[in-house]
């Protein structure tokens, strides 16, 4: 026989986490209480070096564990004093910067001079040839752009442009005057070839109009939108019902986009509206997109359609045909307007898993039929009203639940705050 069975009570759960303990469920605070106290331990031990040994470069007096003393031990070119280390430099070829104890070992320059064993820098050499008067000779040399004249031994060679009139495959510059030469030479050539335009004509086509054609040597060709247009406010089918006709079909009002050729896409189909300005003016207001029709971009594709702004559908019902819908709301409200959790009886949601309706599964608010109020849900194949197995509720109330017209597998939390309230802890409602 079905029953209600505790299955967790408040003094079930302990305040302290014990070793061997395995009748009783820790609380989260005393688990984390635990685990800081274990940390601490970890952390808080302090130790004692024991034994000093000097390494590589250094020198031990005393013993390893009795005032040991380790000194740095000096090289060639380094003197381990007191309170330094110093480097030894020979004062001619290396120096210090510095010799306040901030100084660094840099290579000791001169300019250059006979007899000079400083070492000398770039520049210095340079100096030092520029002063003897060699300043080099350039050799003759000729390119496509410029030419190079011998200079003296001593003096400044002359540079000239190479120029050369502009044909195909010439890599010499050309001056304005031989480019202007080039092209004019062109358009000579072209003179004869001028032709006569004998008429034009323009066909303004349907609902435009067009007066002062053809034009056969000057004059001027107006098209006129047809006056209907101008003052058109709305736009309908093909409509030829008199008084007289009966259950007669209207026509049908078509909407097409540019009509594109082999795999090019086609032009999309866009509704606009006057927007509203934020101030009162006689400006007018920019118009903006308010839906958009766009073109399928493949083969046998489907066309996608944007509403740019809210949509709001009333009827009796709403059918989406979609493989893939997306809702970026965080959350649905159902039963909108109840008001009540009796008037929300049986709101939810179904899962089509079998052709009987009511068998279907199912997660639904039920007030009523489960004997206490809760969520019920249900696995696929059990009758619809309280099916004997696949069905959980979850509620919670203020003494112990005693009503049997509850599905296997109920729970019911009692925190028993009511009369008579009993023990608190979480019930299952099993076999």
């Amino acid at each position: 026989m079905a029953d209600w069975k505790r299955v967790l009570l408040e003094t079930d759960i302990t305040q302290t986490v014990t070793d061997g303990n395995t009748t009783t469920v820790p609380s989260e605070d005393a688990v984390e209480a635990a685990i800081a106290t274990a940390v601490n331990g970890l952390t808080s031990n302090v130790g004692t070096v024991t034994s000093v040994t000097a390494g590589d470069g250094m020198t031990q007096s005393g013993t390893s564990t009795v005032d040991p003393t380790l000194n740095v031990v000096g090289g060639d070119g380094i003197t381990a004093n007191a309170d330094e280390i110093e480097v030894t430099v020979d004062g001619t070829t290396i120096e210090l910067s510095a010799s306040n104890g901030s100084g660094a070992v840099r290579a000791k320059t001169a300019t250059v001079a006979d007899g000079s064993a400083a070492l000398a820098t770039g520049d210095q050499i340079y100096d030092f040839v520029i002063a003897q008067g060699y300043t080099g000779a350039v050799d003759s040399g000729t390119t496509n752009q410029l030419t190079v004249a011998d200079g003296a031994a001593q003096g400044t060679p002359t540079l000239s442009i190479v120029t050369a009139a502009v044909a195909d495959g010439e890599t010499a510059l050309a001056t304005g005057d031989q480019i202007y030469d080039f092209v004019t030479g062109i358009t000579d050539n072209l003179s004869g070839a001028d032709g006569t335009v004998t008429s034009v004509t323009v066909d303004g086509g349907a609902n435009i109009t067009d007066t002062g054609g053809p034009i056969t040597t000057s004059g001027t060709i107006t098209l006129n939108l047809d006056q209907n247009l101008l003052s058109m406010v709305s736009m309908s089918g093909v409509n030829g019902a008199t008084a007289n006709d009966t259950d007669l079909t209207g026509g049908d009002l078509t909407f097409t986009g540019g009509i594109s050729t082999g795999t090019a896409i086609g032009g999309d189909i866009f509704f606009k509206a006057s927007g509203v300005n934020g101030s009162s003016n006689m400006v007018a207001n920019a118009v903006e997109t308010t839906m958009k029709i766009a073109a399928p971009t493949t083969a046998g594709g489907d066309s996608v359609v944007t509403i740019y702004g809210d949509l709001v559908v009333n009827g009796t019902s709403s059918s989406i045909d979609v493989q893939t819908l997306t809702v970026e709301d965080k959350s649905i409200l159902l039963a909108d307007g109840a008001g009540s959790a009796a008037s929300a009886d049986l709101s939810g949601m179904y899962v089509d898993t079998t052709s009987t309706a009511i068998n279907r599964a199912n997660f639904l608010w039920a007030d009523t039929n489960l004997g206490v109020a809760g969520w019920q849900m249900k696995d696929d194949g059990g009758i619809g009203t309280t099916p004997s197995m696949g069905v959980a509720a979850l509620t919670k109330g203020t003494a112990e639940p005693t009503s049997n017209v509850m599905p296997t597998g109920a729970m019911f939390y009692n925190d028993a705050t009511g009369t008579g309230g009993g023990t608190k802890g979480l019930y299952l409602y099993i076999d």
